[in-house]
């Protein structure tokens, strides 16, 4: 193992320039093989579809000219067969007044359209609307005739010499039919009556329905001159039909439009069928036409997609490993640097810890010199004469305050310092100690006390609140040496988490300075200890500060800029419980003896004096044991006192916490009060249930002390 003092050997490690490359090579391959072959699907994907549209817009249009031609050869023969018929009229039946055999021409008729599937029957009737014969049927009834049909009514007022009916029920049978209809006249000019060939509606809709078997969605519709529906493949949309009527209205040759729809785009197509009022319709939704196409877009996907996840897969393990590969390259290079800080972290940490352990043991010994001057002063105002030595006696008390305020400091950089929490009135409070402050700074800084209505209590020790309070105060007016302003700020606030993971209600205290302000280089060290840029500075306000929040389970922040000022604030706990009245009155001495008897255990015979003279005030008599084994061996023997006073550090077997355990056991009557000056001591004597004091105490909170224990165990 090399010396402390040695500088460690670093080596000197390759770098890794090609892992680095390596890894932008492969992310830019990557990249590469994600969006090429999404551009390309995509690219093949719009080709696609404009290629499948076009195809589905020229399958809608090639069947409607199927469905055009064969109506159109319909209508043609069906022509020809009316023109057959009014020839046969016209030479058998020229003159009109002469009877009709009926019979014969109903055979003949017959005959006309006995090969011919998609006519009913052929009929004539004279110019009054009787039949004279049908191919369907004879005889025909006596009272039969078509004077109130609409075809009938055009035909006979000239309006046209020939008709195609829209969809009627027969007279006879009340099935449905169309029929093609031509006029008849005479000679001289003057109507003699009506041919017509009545045609099968399923005829046309089976046709329909079988030319469009194979194209799902694709509606062939005919319709007549006038609009309406003859024939269809299937039910058309009441929106689709009424369009058509509109269209056929204006007695177009052919359209063709693309029409918007909840469902998408539906193409739709209307030809006339040649001259005829007829016209033949075809619809076809996108959704349906696009069928084909969006099997050839997965099939695409599969070809294109699929390889291209692969690809990408294999790339990013590549890539995967090669960062792994360079981390632990990294890592390796880091390593030395690591250790060498480790190192130099912990031998400051080292230097740091014993100086705390130091400053601890100091402020402890001088705690317990405090307590001796303290008791002294306390009996030499007792037999000195009234108003003699006063002034002595307070600047030796003032004396005594200013070392336990630097005895506080020391502790609580060494976070040794036991807090007394308790539920604290700020607003009361500042109102108080507002005139400390003014007096400490000074009377060229101007001091506002600025606390919003209401403020919340808050659990704090507060002698550690207003020494926290008087270090900010003290810090503001070195940063204003020519005066100014300072303020003290407090309001409730509700926290979320910020600053330091706080949570729930707190009171924030701002303390703002119109001063030099801290550079921007100490701002992340002011709360060191012993860190300060005052020349006559301690560094120790700020670190008091610090560890009073963070000890009350708060925390504190700081904002500052070159001569505008500096904020401190504080966030402590909110208290919905009632403050207290912690102002004492001075104990009067009592006659000695008249409390009760205590055995006072502690080591050190100067503090074990003062704490007696503190006891006999109070009037106990006391008898002291310096160490916790001695204090145990003499209460199992004979216990004689009424309480024990026992600080936790001793010499022994025994501290103070192991002799009011043993204490509990062996005599749970006898009242067992602890007094420590280290926090953690005080935690662990609370965690057992024991009775403890902080140090330093007054003699009023010793008096209290001992006035809880004794009721506690009497209860």
């Amino acid at each position: 193992m090399p010396n402390a003092g040695a500088n460690p050997i670093v080596p000197v490690l390759p770098a890794i320039p090609d892992l680095a490359r390596a890894q932008r090579i492969l992310v830019w391959v990557t990249v590469l093989a994600i969006v090429l072959p999404v551009l390309l699907f995509l690219l093949l994907m719009l080709l696609s579809h404009s290629k499948a549209h076009a195809t589905a817009q020229e399958r809608a249009d090639q069947m409607l000219r199927v469905a055009q031609e064969h109506a159109l050869k319909t209508i043609e023969t069906n022509r020809q067969l009316l023109e057959r018929v009014l020839e046969l009229l016209d030479n058998d039946y020229r003159d009109s007044r002469l009877p009709v055999n009926e019979a014969i021409l109903h055979n003949k008729l017959k005959d006309y359209v006995r090969d011919l599937p998609q006519v009913r029957g052929i009929s004539a009737v004279d110019a009054q609307g009787r039949p004279l014969a049908a191919s369907q049927l004879y005889p025909l009834p006596a009272n039969l005739h078509i004077r109130d049909r609409i075809d009938y009514k055009a035909l006979r007022q000239q309006q046209r010499h020939f008709y195609i009916t829209p969809i009627m029920l027969g007279q006879l049978r009340k099935i449905p039919f169309f029929s093609i209809d031509q006029a008849r006249y005479r000679p001289d000019g003057v109507f003699d009556g009506i041919v017509m060939v009545s045609m099968e509606p399923d005829y046309f809709n089976d046709y329909y329905r079988q030319l469009v078997s194979n194209h799902p969605g694709m509606r062939l519709t005919l319709l007549q001159g006038e609009g309406a529906v003859l024939a269809r493949s299937a039910p058309t949309p009441a929106e689709e039909q009424k369009l058509l009527h509109e269209l056929i209205a204006r007695q177009p040759a052919q359209f063709s439009r693309l029409l918007p729809g909840r469902q998408g785009q539906t193409y739709l197509a209307l030809r006339q069928v040649g001259n005829y009022p007829l016209y033949v319709a075809v619809s076809y939704p996108e959704s349906e036409s696009l069928a084909g196409w969006y099997r050839d877009l997965l099939v695409m996907a599969a070809f294109l997609l699929l390889p291209m996840f692969g690809l990408v897969f294999v790339l990013l393990r590549t890539l995967r490993r090669l960062k792994s590969e360079a981390a632990v390259w990294q890592r390796w290079r880091e390593e030395v640097t690591i250790r060498e800080s480790m190192e130099t972290t912990l031998k400051q940490s080292r230097r740091l810890e014993a100086l705390g352990q130091l400053t601890g043991e100091v402020a402890h010994s001088f705690n317990n010199l405090l307590l001796v001057f303290s008791t002294s002063t306390l009996l030499l105002r007792r037999l000195l004469p009234p108003g003699s030595g006063e002034q002595t006696l307070e600047t030796m008390e003032r004396g005594v305050e200013s070392g336990k305020r630097l005895t506080r400091q020391l502790l609580a950089f060494s976070r040794r310092q036991p807090l007394r929490p308790e539920v604290v009135d700020f607003a009361r409070q500042m109102n108080d100690f507002g005139v400390l402050l003014q007096a400490s700074i000074g009377s060229h800084v101007n001091l506002t006390l600025d606390v919003a209505e209401q403020v919340a209590n808050i659990r704090v020790d507060g002698s550690e609140l207003e020494l926290a309070l008087l270090n900010l105060a003290l810090n503001a007016r070195a940063a204003m040496p020519q005066g100014g302003e300072l303020t003290v700020r407090a309001l409730n606030v509700t926290l979320s988490g910020e600053p330091a993971g706080l949570q729930g209600d707190f009171v924030r205290i701002d303390v703002i300075d119109d001063g030099e302000g801290i550079a921007p280089e100490d701002m992340d060290r002011v709360f060191e200890p012993f860190f300060t840029t005052k020349a006559d500075g301690t560094g120790l306000g700020l670190a008091q500060v610090y560890g009073f929040c963070i000890q009350s389970g708060g925390a504190v922040t700081i904002s500052s800029e070159m001569d505008v000022g500096t904020c401190v604030t504080m966030y402590l706990p909110a208290s919905q419980e009632t403050a207290q009245n912690t102002t004492e009155n001075p104990a009067s001495p009592r006659p000695v003896g008249s409390a009760g008897r205590v055995l006072v255990v502690e080591d050190n015979a100067d503090v074990a004096r003062s704490t007696q003279t503190l006891l006999e005030h109070l009037g106990y008599s006391v008898d002291i044991a310096a160490s916790a084994d001695g204090a145990l061996y003499r209460i199992m023997l004979d216990c004689q006192w009424d309480v024990i006073v026992s600080d936790v550090m001793m010499p022994g077997t025994l501290n103070g916490i192991g002799l009011a355990l043993r204490l509990q056991q062996a005599q749970p009557d006898l009242p067992v009060l602890l007094v420590t000056g280290y926090a953690a001591e005080l935690e662990q004597a609370q965690a057992a249930g024991l009775h403890v004091l902080a140090k330093p105490y007054s003699t009023g909170a010793l008096e209290r002390a001992l006035h809880q224990v004794r009721m506690t165990v009497k209860t």
